[in-house]
């Protein structure tokens, strides 16, 4: 089988049953070790966490995330529960070498637009790009600015139209220079929220 390839739950679950159970032992003895140093954290939709780079993290099950990260690539995997599909091994040496455990109180989001129908709060602001988060009331509209070069509306709640396109959660649209139809309009009936990210926003 492919390093590559995902295996499929049954044949995951024969190859575990035809383990030593010392193994298994030692294995669940040495998770345990790792996950009594983590710190479980309750999230809801829509909520946002920021992490320095380096510090451990894990996504539980069932956890759906837009991640923003740096251009360039610096992930190191400490350990998995699961197959890695994007390489063939683990970096846990350099990963405890490189790690930081300090993880400063994260700032709130700066709210740069309050009106009644609509909220648009700062998220991530790079030399190059940038992220909002944009709470439109049933009805409300806004309307991308034309110098943008491009921006992405991504969907976390509620529906909003732009054009003929319609957002909804975890859908997405490419807003290039060349739109004309460029105003967000939440057609449903309750709150729509959605990750605006583009240059210069």
């Amino acid at each position: 089988m492919g390093l590559d390839v995902p295996v499929p739950l049954v044949l995951m679950q024969r190859w575990l049953d035809e383990l030593d159970p010392l193994l298994i032992d030692d294995e669940r003895t040495r998770r345990d070790a790792m996950n009594s140093f983590t710190q479980m954290r309750p999230l809801s939709e829509g909520d946002i966490v920021q992490l320095p780079c380096r510090f451990p993290h894990a996504l539980q099950h069932g956890v759906r995330v837009i991640e923003l990260q740096t251009p360039t690539y610096e992930r190191r995997i400490l350990s998995f529960a699961q197959k890695v599909l994007t390489q063939d091994h683990w970096d846990t040496e350099e990963a405890v070498e490189e790690m930081r455990l300090d993880i400063p109180r994260p700032d709130e989001p700066r709210v740069l637009v309050n009106e009644t129908d609509c909220t648009i709060e700062r998220i991530v602001e790079l030399d190059e790009f940038s992220a909002r988060r944009v709470r439109l009331a049933p009805a409300a509209r806004l309307t991308l600015s034309r110098d943008l070069p491009y921006a992405l509306c991504i969907g976390i709640s509620g529906e909003i139209t732009l054009g003929n396109a319609s957002i909804v959660g975890e859908s997405a649209c490419l807003v290039p220079k060349s739109a004309t139809r460029r105003t967000l309009i939440n057609t449903g009936v309750q709150d729509a929220v959605c990750l605006l990210c583009g240059p210069k926003l």
